[in-house]
């Protein structure tokens, strides 16, 4: 009796073949299957360690994508091989012998980088979304191209658009440049398009004087708003308001004296630069 596992041979007692009626018992199923299982205890006790065998293929040298074989080893207690390699970007690594052989490894890491990075960079269209000029650009279009906008009806609703030629970023951002600190996108003419012809990085002092609501007083020669004459003349903004609502001259309004009391508001100052 032959033990190989959970199968069993018998061997024929009276020493000749148990070929019966003809038939070659080395056909049999109980035969091929006796077979097949001595292949595979021969496959799995030749990989463990103590079975390695003599002879194996010599990898010294050849490439694995950008992998260059260098030396084989073993790590004590594995049932495989391993090689040393260097790849095309210079760092060394190590893998499995089978890994290497059926191309799960090509690189030290630096080919799923580079794949990655190129990928992305298919996708990639300007790579400014995440910058204030991305952000200012969004909003010109939304206020003047979305009724939805809560800024819609000051701007869309109005007839300001957007020139057709910004409705690229790439365009606009080549024509007003990025965004300072503390400015933002101006229109010259409040009721013009948003152009380059038209637009300015301005600051809030000067987005404040060229609003729509900004009430413009003369005298003197001089055209300002009623922010600009208040701290030219150092008097308050709600003087001058109040004092126009009441049916003042402009030259009133803009005095310095208290008509109530007759007397001096704030002695005139040397003019602010604008």
């Amino acid at each position: 009796m032959v033990n190989f596992g959970l199968l069993q041979k018998s061997r024929p007692k009276d020493g000749h073949s148990s070929v019966k009626n003809g038939a070659n018992t080395s056909a049999s199923p109980l035969n091929q299957m006796v077979q097949l299982r001595i292949s595979v205890l021969l496959l799995m006790t030749s990989c463990y360690p103590g079975h390695m065998p003599k002879h194996y293929i010599d990898l010294t040298g050849k490439r694995f994508g950008r992998l260059v074989a260098v030396s084989r080893f073993k790590i004590p207690g594995k049932p495989y091989a391993s090689w040393r390699c260097v790849c095309d970007c210079g760092k060394k690594t190590a893998t499995r012998t089978g890994y290497l052989t059926t191309g799960i490894t090509r690189s030290c890491g630096c080919l799923v980088i580079d794949t990655s990075r190129a990928n992305w960079n298919k996708v990639r269209t300007h790579g400014w979304s995440k910058t204030p000029t991305y952000k200012i650009w969004i909003g010109m279009r939304r206020r003047c191209e979305a009724p939805n906008d809560p800024d819609y009806k000051h701007y869309g609703a109005r007839g300001i658009l957007v020139c057709e030629s910004w409705h690229k970023f790439e365009v606009f951002l080549a024509d007003m440049g990025p965004k300072p600190q503390g400015k933002s996108i101006e229109r010259i003419n409040n009721n013009g398009p948003y152009a380059p012809e038209n637009c300015i990085w301005a600051d809030q002092t000067r987005q404040q004087n060229n609003k729509r609501s900004n009430v413009w007083l003369t005298t003197g020669g001089r055209c300002l708003t009623i922010s600009q004459w208040s701290r030219l003349l150092r008097i308050k903004h709600s003087t001058i308001r109040e004092r126009l609502r009441r049916g003042y001259s402009v030259e009133r309004a803009l005095s310095p004296t208290n008509f109530r009391n007759h007397r001096i508001v704030s002695p005139l100052t040397p003019p602010r630069a604008e």
